[in-house]
């Protein structure tokens, strides 16, 4: 059984920074010629991605069911106003002429971007997107887990005749989008909504961006504008989780208890197992990759300085 290349994890997490470096610029100065929002641009690319059917808040809500669908709703009204998205029946929205122009726009910005990106040897950037590539395709032939945000990540595939560095980012952005997949699986079957169980996890602390929370005003501050839930509601859930004994509450502090920890870090590993079973690389390969990701980092950053 191949050991877990749990390395992967924090080197693709650094090369999607450092081409980010590169692309966030231009995507940036993009937004703020066409006077849109940022959510416009994510509504206008999954839309896309839905054609021919209408884009639903339940696209959405596959891949994060940590928001609220109010919220997602509010989201989607906002991109019609703006222009961008029409709606056509209840919570159902297609793209205007405006949306496709921009999605298009949007899709040449990327490849001009990456065309820009000169690298040291060429062929190495080919390797590794093969490499990378490879994974993709082994984790789509995967039964488990179920993959739908890998599958809808798959639409945007550039096309082999596309610039390297694009090719790579979308690899890299088709495994995220997959690990999402398989940490959907590892924690759905405790029966949580998507939003207690992500107040759970930044309680917790660990496997989630910034510094842990302790109480539920601190989530509302630090999850609310983009998830769309308030204090009440992340007291609600914590509350619920208590239930499970996941958690303690004293003076409105949240700490996880012995079987909380042991529960997350369960649901890590199989996140982490239902990921890296697909891989099928053999152990020099799996060495070329790291060496490979390793390569494109230092380039890019060296790029950027």
């Amino acid at each position: 059984m191949m050991e877990r290349p749990k390395w992967y994890l924090d080197l693709s997490e650094e090369l999607a920074t450092a081409i980010n470096a590169h692309y966030m610029p231009t995507l940036t100065q993009l937004i703020e010629e066409t006077g849109l929002q940022g959510g416009d641009f994510t509504a206008v690319q999954t839309a896309v991605s839905t054609v021919p059917d209408p884009l639903t808040p339940d696209v959405f809500l596959v891949r994060t069911p940590y928001q609220a669908r109010a919220h997602v709703m509010t989201q989607l009204e906002g991109s019609v106003e703006r222009g961008v998205l029409a709606k056509v029946g209840d919570e159902e929205y297609v793209l205007t002429e405006a949306g496709q122009k921009l999605a298009a726009r949007i899709a040449a910005t990327a490849v001009a971007v990456a065309q820009t990106i000169n690298l040291t040897s060429p062929a190495n950037g080919e390797r590794l997107a093969v490499l990378l590539r490879s994974l993709v395709e082994s984790s789509m032939a995967t039964p488990e887990p179920r993959h739908p945000s890998l599958d809808r990540s798959r639409f945007y595939d550039p096309g082999l005749e596309a610039p390297v560095v694009e090719r790579i980012r979308r690899y890299l952005n088709d495994l995220n989008a997959f690990r999402d997949d398989a940490h959907l699986a590892a924690w759905q079957p405790y029966g949580l909504e998507g939003y207690e169980w992500e107040a759970f996890s930044h309680i917790h602390g660990v496997y989630v961006f910034g510094e842990p929370a302790t109480t539920a005003a601190d989530l509302a501050e630090k999850l609310g504008g983009f998830r769309g839930y308030d204090t009440v509601a992340y007291e609600m859930a914590l509350q619920k989780v208590c239930t499970r004994g996941w958690l303690t509450v004293a003076d409105g502090r949240y700490t996880p208890t012995a079987e909380g920890k042991q529960i997350r870090e369960v649901v890590e590993a199989e996140t982490d197992r239902l990921f890296f079973t697909p891989w099928k690389l053999n152990a020099p390969e799996m060495t070329e990759l790291k060496t490979s990701l390793e390569w494109l980092i230092a380039q890019l950053q060296l790029s950027q300085d």
